[in-house]
């Protein structure tokens, strides 16, 4: 008959540990867990090292660890609990906040290229409190971004413009330039005329004679105003009037008639069309 009983020790069981008809020691702070094996035998795991966990591998085999550095416990999405790198994932909707980052933790270089966007940025988020100053150069502003519409009412001041800073090569094609009153667009003579950006004609001239005035550029599409004025020589000329009919061919030129004074009589003249 076997000396062995439920409360005495037999191999393969470790006689240095109480079975299980035996109370275990009760403390305030665990510092052994006891596990059974297959032999009904208690035993007790290593006491582990400060601030670890145990674990078991895919064989069942117990190992107390406390995961690699910067890591936190996750389950995976094959369901095992393992020690991973934060994910976003890992992270709850709104548990991130501006109080729980600390000052400086954000830099440019923990930033993916391309990882802000618009759409990530809450409207009025950005304020000019918020930015270093000389922080935003040209260099980082893509072409064409700035547009009329992103611009608040009266944000834009000379103020706020560098000196030099606006050159012709800067600004649209649609701006005025110089060369839209100048060279092809104008006659500069005494008998003259200026084309304006927009299709308006301004022309000018003066004539010896009182019989007709032709036009030195020809008027696209209609004359919208004309005035003939008599040069004053002499009193006798103060009493002259001009008076002015259309030519058959209004865009060419005009009809003067005299009336009073001599006959010959010079006289200025300025026409408007298009």
């Amino acid at each position: 008959m076997s000396l062995c009983t439920p409360c005495t020790p037999c191999p393969p069981c470790d006689s240095e540990y109480p079975l299980l008809c035996e109370p275990l020691e009760t403390t305030a702070n665990g510092k052994r867990l006891v596990v059974e094996d297959s032999a009904a035998c208690q035993k007790t795991i290593q006491t582990p090292a400060a601030q670890q966990v145990l674990k078991t591998d895919g064989a069942s085999n117990l190992t107390w660890t406390n995961g690699a550095n910067n890591t936190v416990l996750a389950k995976s999405s094959t369901g095992i609990v393992e020690f991973d790198q934060v994910q976003t994932a890992y992270i709850a909707d709104s548990a991130v906040t501006t109080a729980k980052i600390n000052n400086s933790a954000i830099t440019t270089a923990k930033i993916s290229d391309s990882s802000v966007t618009t759409a990530k940025i809450v409207d009025a988020n950005i304020t000019t409190a918020k930015i270093v100053d000389a922080n935003i150069t040209t260099a980082k502003i893509a072409d064409n971004s700035i547009t009329t519409a992103k611009l608040v009412d009266l944000a834009v001041t000379t103020a706020k413009i560098n000196n030099a800073s606006v050159t012709p090569a800067k600004l649209s094609e649609t701006y005025l330039k110089t060369s839209d009153f100048t060279g092809a667009n104008q006659s500069i003579s005494g008998n003259g005329w200026q084309s304006i950006p927009g299709g308006l004609i301004i022309q000018w001239g003066q004539n010896s004679s009182a019989t007709e005035v032709i036009f030195p550029k020809v008027f696209p599409n209609t004359v919208l105003s004309f005035t003939a004025t008599p040069i004053q020589g002499s009193p006798t000329q103060a009493t002259v009037q001009l008076d002015t009919t259309w030519n058959a061919s209004p865009t060419t030129k005009v009809n003067i008639y005299k009336t009073g004074g001599a006959p010959t009589m010079a006289f200025t003249w300025i026409a408007i069309g298009w």
